[in-house]
C-alpha cells in the first residue's frame, strides 16, 4: 500500500517542507504546553494495527492537563 499525501513527481505540492514544518511546529507547542498520562494501562505491545498509520486496536484512555 503506497500512501503518498503531497504526491511525488514534477506535479507535486510545492508546499510539503512546509506542511510538515508546520505540523512538527503544532506537535512540539502542545506537548510543551500540555502533559499527558495514561488513565487506564493497557498492553499495548502487540496490539497494534498496521494501515496508513500504526495504532493500537484498542483505544488508548488519557488525561491531558496543562502545564
Amino acid at each position: 500500500m503506497a500512501y503518498f499525501p503531497f504526491a511525488s513527481g514534477p506535479r507535486r505540492c510545492v508546499g510539503d517542507r512546509f506542511a510538515l514544518l508546520e505540523a512538527k511546529l503544532v506537535l512540539a507547542t502542545v506537548l510543551r504546553r500540555r502533559s499527558f498520562e495514561v488513565v487506564e494501562p493497557a498492553d499495548l505491545e502487540a496490539n497494534l494495527e498496521a494501515s496508513i498509520t500504526t495504532r493500537p486496536t484498542v483505544p488508548v484512555r488519557m488525561r491531558v492537563r496543562e502545564r
